[in-house]
């Protein structure tokens, strides 16, 4: 029972050994559902569970499996077990076909994790060393059925992960295409900086060379005043310097020979 981890297969397989172990005709394996404080029917051999229209649930104390489930003990019925008053019909199970009943719980650390009976076709007084062996089942199917939970709570976790992985990458994608978005848009602002253009002269002669790039306006014009304010400063400077060299003929007209 070992040999696999998943939850569904090793009740079925549970089911069938049990079954064959004890020799019965049938045998049914209810988990516990501790939020609904139910038993629910999970494995039958004998029974498929998928021709059923409903999973039969009982809570511990209803029923003779329930009853077993809730005082954590054995309980043996040897023939016409659908008479006792403990007994709990079912529509979609045909318990009433079956004489004898075996029920023992499934206890994990004290802990009840379901239960589960074997029924016979004919009345069957069920041997001392048969509960006993029965109830060592159980205790077994208990750890079995804790790997399995255990194992199944692991891969949803792990598909928890890879959902979260797969949502991060896209995430990251979208903010990668959205950078280089951005990026092919700055691209051709950049490269208009760099281009020139060339005015020709009135008579077919190369003229200035002046930029296109509209970024370098503003440079054009402070490079413009600064050369405007050069030419003032040594047009005033020339004029100083003639000034200086003239001279002044009232010294000179004013004495005689």
């Amino acid at each position: 029972m070992n040999s696999t981890l998943d939850l569904e297969e090793v009740l079925a397989l549970v089911a069938s050994k049990v079954a064959d172990a004890l020799g019965t005709e049938a045998c049914f394996v209810y988990l516990y559902d501790e939020r609904a404080n139910e038993l629910v029917l999970r494995a039958t051999h004998g029974t498929g569970v998928e021709e059923m229209t409903k999973r039969p649930r009982m809570r511990p104390g209803e029923g003779i499996t329930g009853t077993a489930a809730a005082d954590r003990a054995p309980v043996m019925i040897p023939s016409q077990a659908h008479l006792d008053p403990r007994f709990k019909q079912f529509t979609n199970l045909p318990e009433d076909d079956y004489e004898s009943i075996l029920a023992v719980p499934i206890l994990a650390r004290e802990q009840l994790a379901g239960a589960l009976n074997v029924r016979t076709l004919e009345p069957r007084e069920f041997t001392q060393d048969e509960i006993e062996l029965l109830v060592a089942i159980a205790d077994q199917v208990a750890q079995t059925i804790q790997h399995a939970q255990l194992y199944a709570q692991a891969q949803s976790r792990v598909a928890e992960l890879e959902a979260l992985a797969k949502i991060s990458e896209a995430v990251s994608e979208s903010l990668y295409l959205e950078e280089s978005l951005e990026a092919i848009v700055a691209r051709p602002a950049r490269r208009s900086c760099s281009r020139t253009a060339t005015s020709r002269g009135p008579r077919g002669g190369r003229g200035l060379t002046t930029s296109a790039c509209r970024c370098a306006g503003s440079g054009a014009r402070s490079a413009s005043s600064s050369a405007t304010a050069t030419r003032r400063s040594r047009m005033r400077s020339a004029r100083c310097s003639r000034q200086s060299h003239i001279t002044p003929r009232s010294r000179w007209s004013t004495g005689g020979p």
